[in-house]
């Protein structure tokens, strides 16, 4: 899902809920729930052995998560690169 919302996110120049939680980037919308693109879990650990199970990314890691793909698009890394950096820098960051 990462191509697919590139280049809304490299045009951000500001990371408030209004820049991201809106239309751009939503993925689904009832009577009762949104629900948002955030790149923070697009990389898999197939040797992991724990796995931790919540709602996740609250506001805090979906702003790192949206600087972190930012900067990286704008860097030109490769989307790898970036997928990998977002899920390390926003995993257990912030109030949890």
């Amino acid at each position: 899902m990462f191509n697919k919302y590139c280049d809304e996110i490299e045009k951000l120049n500001n990371f408030t809920k209004e820049d991201i939680l809106n239309k751009k980037f939503e993925l689904f919308n009832d009577t009762t729930m949104k629900i948002y693109y955030a790149p923070h879990n697009e990389v898999i650990n197939e040797n992991a052995k724990i796995f931790i199970v919540g709602i996740a990314p609250g506001w805090t890691q979906t702003a790192i998560a949206y600087k972190t793909a930012h900067e990286g698009l704008v860097k030109k890394l490769g989307y790898e690169e970036i997928q990998k950096e977002c899920k390390k820098n926003l995993r257990f960051a912030g109030s949890m």
